[in-house]
């Protein structure tokens, strides 16, 4: 059952990968914008990435399913800002709220969790960090997951031992990580962006 349950949240995480370095190459020119008509759409296509990375998700039982919107939401607060973030969340959380079961509200906090801890992440602890090292990516991963777990407890005994003995820990391996690969990717092609740019008043210039 270990084994299974590390497997799937691997696979979720690996989809999650793929599904954000699409977007970067496709879309990557939105992530330093502040036009609102491109932080929608931006927030748009975050929101779709998260409900496909929910519609693959591992179920520990009927209505208790875990995957990596985590990861999702906790960057689209890191770099993408409020209104992404809103709407990413809302279509989230309207995707769980369809899903039903007695993990819909445990999942709904870890949703809000996310975002809110990316958020802060942003607008607090950014301004004291400068940048986004693996180690400070990392550190964002596990405490965004850290709230998830808080989170689980509010499960129905049943399932929140179920999940504590044999998902808990390959949560607090897979997700962090993942945060810290992606994040180090969005971070990549930010850095890339900026150089273009520069680039191109050096020419004007």
């Amino acid at each position: 059952m270990g084994r299974e349950v590390f497997t799937a949240l691997l696979n979720n995480a690996a989809l999650l990968i793929i599904l954000v370095v699409v977007y970067s190459v496709f879309y990557t020119k939105s992530i330093p914008s502040r036009l609102t008509s491109r932080q929608i759409i931006s927030g748009l296509l975050l929101g779709f990435v998260t409900l496909t990375v929910m519609m693959n998700s591992w179920q520990l039982s009927p209505g208790v399913v875990f995957d990596t919107r985590t990861v999702v939401l906790g960057l689209v607060g890191l770099f993408f800002g409020f209104l992404p973030s809103a709407i990413a969340a809302s279509m989230a959380i309207v995707l769980r709220l369809m899903m039903g079961g007695e993990g819909a509200l445990p999942g709904i906090g870890t949703i809000l969790s996310s975002v809110s801890v990316g958020l802060f992440w942003r607008y607090f602890i950014k301004k004291k960090v400068g940048d986004h090292s693996l180690l400070k990516l990392y550190l964002l991963g596990v405490v965004v997951h850290i709230f998830m777990l808080i989170c689980m407890l509010f499960l129905p005994q049943q399932s929140r031992d179920a999940f504590f003995s044999i998902a808990a820990l390959p949560v607090m391996i897979i997700y962090p990580f993942a945060t810290m690969v992606i994040g180090w990717a969005i971070t990549d092609q930010i850095a890339r962006q900026r150089g273009k740019a520069v680039e191109k008043e050096l020419v004007v210039m």
